[in-house]
């Protein structure tokens, strides 16, 4: 009594026409090069870039009037201005990654 697993390799038909777009997508998307090490610094230093200019940006003594001649809260207590400026600081940078990452 012999076991069979199926076909062997060299016996399946071989197709010999060009794929189609949606197949040379399709093969793209699943057999894929994993990314380099460069290009894994690089996504990641294109996001410690956009992370360091949001913050500089809010930084300067020009957003800080800003923001407290918008939210007159922000005058009194520098808790308020430094919440003000993280949740500015999350949307900016939310709103930037979403942009930004729409490679």
């Amino acid at each position: 009594m012999s076991i069979s697993y199926g076909d062997h390799l060299t016996s399946l038909p071989v197709d010999k026409s060009t794929p189609s777009h949606e197949e040379e997508v399709l093969m793209d998307n699943l057999f894929k090069a994993p990314p380099t090490l460069m290009e894994k610094v690089s996504g990641e230093s294109k996001q410690l870039l956009v992370l360091g200019v949001v913050f500089a940006a809010l930084s300067v003594p020009p957003v800080d009037a800003l923001i407290q001649s918008i939210v007159p809260a922000t005058r009194n207590s520098p808790y308020v201005l430094v919440a003000v400026k993280t949740l500015l600081f999350l949307a900016v940078y939310a709103f930037l990654s979403y942009v930004v990452k729409a490679d």
